[in-house]
């Protein structure tokens, strides 16, 4: 009889930043500059990807509509305005409430340094000119319908679901890894955590709170979506706190 054993992803990035809180700054410093280069590498391929992605996408989701793209997009710009002036409040009161957990206390951060042995730089495109590409031709092809662009469109989204599924996914804990090491060799992984703790506690609470409510609203608070849109929204959440690269967040 064979077993199988597979870890989730949500529990090896739990288990990455465990070893870099406790052991991260234990490594020999080569290898430590190793894991920090490793990061910073793949950091540089997915933003030299990330314009082909987020074109890609949108190029094939406003094609995929049947109709009314345009009261889709201008629907999609309203709710994003209110969301973010709702988060925006939000936020701004829980962050009164957590000013008297903030007691001053001085960074004691290391003179370490922590330095890459190298890295290649990747030319960039903005992910802007990616958004503004995406959603122009996007929505001319949807109301001029070709054959030639429904098929580019899906090529070009099986490749970026390559690409995020089969190459970057997979190398998610390593990449974070990298990150956390520098961040427990410079001090700063720890000095945030033992001082900013209740901070960090009601911050988190405060967040789950009000993304799981959203979730909850988008879902229609059918129980089943509800878990699924939570489950998929965790390992980028975690990502975005562990890098603090929206890049690899999104």
């Amino acid at each position: 009889m064979k077993l199988s054993f597979k870890l989730g992803l949500l529990p090896q990035l739990l288990i990455v930043f465990c070893v870099a809180f406790f052991l991260g700054d234990m490594l020999p410093p080569f290898y430590r500059s190793l894991f920090y280069t490793i990061s910073l590498q793949i950091q540089e391929i997915l933003t030299f990807f990330l314009p082909f992605i987020i074109f890609s996408y949108l190029f094939a989701c406003f094609l995929g509509f049947e109709d009314n793209v345009i009261v889709f997009i201008v629907s999609l710009v309203v709710f994003m305005v209110v969301s973010n002036f709702l988060s925006l409040m939000y936020s701004y009161a829980v962050g009164v409430g957590c000013f008297s957990f903030i007691k001053g206390a001085a960074a004691e951060l290391s003179a370490q340094s922590l330095r890459p042995l190298g890295c290649v730089k990747l030319p960039k495109i903005p992910n802007d000119y990616a958004l503004m590409a995406g959603t122009a031709l996007g929505v001319f092809f949807f109301y001029f319908r070709n054959k030639t662009a429904q098929k580019i469109s899906g090529y070009m989204k099986s490749a970026s679901d390559f690409f995020l599924k089969r190459l970057f996914i997979p190398v998610v804990p390593l990449f974070i890894f990298g990150f956390m090491v520098k961040m427990a060799t410079e001090g700063a992984l720890h000095h945030a955590i033992n001082t900013y703790a209740p901070v960090f506690a009601a911050a988190l609470i405060a967040q789950a709170v009000y993304i799981v409510l959203a979730f909850g609203i988008a879902a229609r608070f059918r129980f089943r979506d509800w878990k699924r849109y939570i489950q998929n929204s965790v390992p980028m959440a975690i990502t975005g706190f562990s890098t603090m690269s929206s890049a690899a967040t999104m």
